[in-house]
């Protein structure tokens, strides 16, 4: 995997989800916070998707599904991943 995609990743999908959990723990806020969280977690599973190796539309999609999409591309194996030498 990608450590400095993977970093930017986290940061989006965190910043996104805090503010999807605001949105709904709270009554009365605007419509506005959750379409925000919803793009950061879009950008976040772009940035995820493209550091495991696939394509970044993938990880667009599956970050608007919201948690549950993280979680499946959470799941994916990873393409980029370094083969260990056998000892």
């Amino acid at each position: 995997m990608i450590q400095e995609l993977k970093q930017k990743a986290n940061l989006y999908i965190w910043m996104g989800v805090l503010l999807e959990v605001i949105y709904f723990g709270i009554n009365g806020l605007p419509l506005i916070l959750l379409l925000i969280g919803s793009i950061l977690l879009a950008i976040g599973g772009m940035y995820y998707s493209k550091a495991k190796g696939y394509s970044g539309l993938l990880g667009v999609v599956l970050g608007v599904i919201g948690i549950l999409g993280l979680i499946m591309l959470y799941t994916l194996s990873d393409k980029n991943k370094i083969p260990q030498p056998l000892k």
